[in-house]
């Protein structure tokens, strides 16, 4: 196939040619030419097959199909003073503006020109061919002609000027051009919108910005502005104004690009309900188009509205493009639903980009079933799979380690992860947590200062360092240390409170520990914290209080290990 459509400028030239030596003898019913050629739409001059040519033309589409691009050109431009063909000359052209070769699209708009000398459109070509030159008076000149000529064509021209120029030192020089054009046509809204588009090309949004803004005050109305300025708010990460501005067009036309923009914004900023009224209008526009349901499924699921994906979800497994992805959530709808091993079934069926992730899930389903040995063999079965993931895999396994509380097994998975992979961060956070439980706080220590060396600011490594030292030392002034300048980083953080508050029970200081102990709680009713304001409460003599929240703590954790000590060891009777 790919040889069929390099070849059709020999097949154009074969056609017309053989018609002037064949219809003299006999009468000849010629496809249409539109179902050989695509896109080429020329009328070429008819001639006698000349051997010249054919070589010249074998040649260039050979290069072409090589991406040998300069070498193709330089045979269609020889083939062009051979045989004034347009299908010919237009390859020539197209090829020049890929490679924005300047000096030989003036060639070849030269020629294209002595066919046609009023087209507008191959004028269009030569004010490119001007600006990748870099003549700003023939450029000038050039599109001043196709203003002068029809006005309506040179909006079509401009924006095929700007499309045309894929370098920036070719869209500045366009720029100068099109600013000399305003000298004399201040009021041209076309050049306004060019400038924008340049602009905003350029990355140079604020100026875009200002000078759409100026095309749109005399075409208010006019979409592509309205487009044009919904982008730049993009960019710009303005995303109400781009809001606005697509409601604004869909006003004018009911584009189903825009709504599908519109809907893919108001996910962006989190407006679900929004965006559900969006894709669902699509959706009952266009009920066969798998991309907009795909998109209204996943507003769905962010909905929770996990039996209404599920619908769609099912319906888009069925179709190849969306098999993996609908599978994968699928998946996870099972998952949250606690069917477990459906959950299991629909990861086990995704292929492709979505695998990976679904292994993943997989393997975390079997955690929350409490399949912990399916689970672990499950995690090795992916490490081996995915060699490049074995960090991200080693916590997992880590983690499956810790529950069962086997600590040694988890602390040498994490240890064996830092071999190829000595700078993670999590694993070596991981690792220090996991010989705090073996009681090795030296490895937990250089471990979280080996972090800290690198990120002085990493609260949750300063938190862990100073609650630490405050529960398995005496060093409770550095412990102290660490957390004030976590708590300096994430002052309303429940948990550095809550150390900051342990730190405080730890130096029998238990009123200013309670203080920061009672905001903690209030932040974050957790079991530990709840634990360790029991603890300051009974200290100070409040045992009344302490048998509340002990009991109130005890009814949402029923099975916390640290809340049940506390009633055996303090509140027995």
């Amino acid at each position: 196939m790919k040889f069929l459509k390099v070849m059709t400028v020999i097949s154009v030239y074969l056609m017309t040619s053989a018609c002037a030596v064949l219809k003299e003898e006999t009468v000849v019913q010629e496809a249409p030419v539109s179902q050989l050629v695509e896109k080429l739409d020329a009328k070429p001059i008819k001639t006698v097959i000349n051997p010249d040519v054919m070589f010249l033309l074998l040649a260039a589409e050979v290069a072409g199909q090589r991406q040998q691009y300069g070498i193709a050109l330089d045979g269609y431009l020889r083939a062009t003073t051979l045989v004034k063909d347009e299908s010919i000359i237009k390859r020539a052209t197209d090829i020049a503006l890929f490679i924005q070769d300047g000096k030989k699209l003036e060639q070849a708009v030269a020629s294209w020109l002595e066919l046609k000398p009023q087209d507008l459109e191959v004028h269009t070509l030569q004010a490119i061919a001007m600006i990748l030159l870099q003549d700003k008076p023939s450029a000038v000149a050039e599109l001043k002609f196709i203003l002068a000529q029809d006005p309506k064509q040179f909006d079509k021209s401009m924006g095929r000027v700007v499309k045309s120029l894929t370098r920036s030192v070719h869209r500045r020089f366009a720029y100068q051009v099109i600013e000399e054009l305003l000298q004399d046509y201040p009021e041209n809204a076309v050049l306004y919108f060019s400038l924008a588009s340049l602009d905003f090309f350029n990355h140079q949004y604020a100026q875009a910005e200002n000078h759409i803004g100026q095309f749109l005050t005399v075409h208010p109305d006019e979409l592509k502005g309205l487009l044009l300025l919904s982008q730049i708010y993009i960019k710009q990460e303005k995303w109400n104004d781009a809001v606005g501005v697509l409601k604004t067009a869909l006003q004018q036309e009911d584009y189903v690009q825009v709504k599908e923009q519109l809907g893919l914004l108001l996910l962006k900023q989190n407006k679900y309900v929004e965006a559900k009224a969006v894709f669902q209008a699509l959706h009952e526009q266009l009920p066969k188009n798998s991309a907009v349901e795909w998109q209204l499924a996943l507003v769905l699921l962010q909905l929770g509205e996990n039996a209404e994906a599920k619908v769609h979800l099912l319906t888009l497994f069925k179709q190849a493009p969306f098999k993996n992805q609908s599978a994968y959530y699928l998946g996870r709808v099972s998952a949250q639903e606690s069917n477990f091993d459906d959950a299991i079934a629909w990861f086990d069926e995704v292929l492709g980009e979505y695998k990976y992730e679904a292994r993943v899930g997989a393997v975390l389903v079997l955690v929350d079933d409490g399949q912990l040995d399916s689970a672990l063999q499950r995690v090795k079965q992916v490490k081996d799979e995915y060699p490049k993931k074995q960090s991200e895999l080693s916590l997992i396994e880590s983690d499956i380690y810790s529950r069962t509380d086997f600590y040694q097994q988890a602390f040498d998975v994490l240890s064996s992860a830092l071999l190829n992979d000595a700078e993670n961060k999590k694993v070596l956070y991981a690792r220090a947590l996991i010989a705090e439980k073996l009681g090795n706080i030296a490895v937990l220590e250089d471990d979280l200062k080996y972090i800290l060396e690198r990120n002085p600011k990493d609260a949750a490594a300063l938190n862990a360092l100073g609650y630490t030292l405050a529960e398995r030392t005496e060093r409770y002034t550095e412990a102290k240390l660490y957390i004030e300048r976590a708590l300096a980083l994430l002052p309303e953080e429940a948990v550095f409170l809550d150390s900051y508050g342990w730190v405080f029970f730890k130096m029998g200081q238990y009123e200013q520990a309670y203080q920061y102990l009672q905001q903690a709680y209030d932040r974050a009713p957790q079991a530990e914290i709840a634990g360790h304001l029991v603890e300051v409460l009974i200290a100070l003599e409040r045992v009344s209080e302490a048998e509340i929240l002990l009991n109130k703590s005890l009814g949402r954790y029923l099975k916390d290990a640290y809340l049940l000590r506390l009633k055996q060891q303090y509140l027995a009777e």
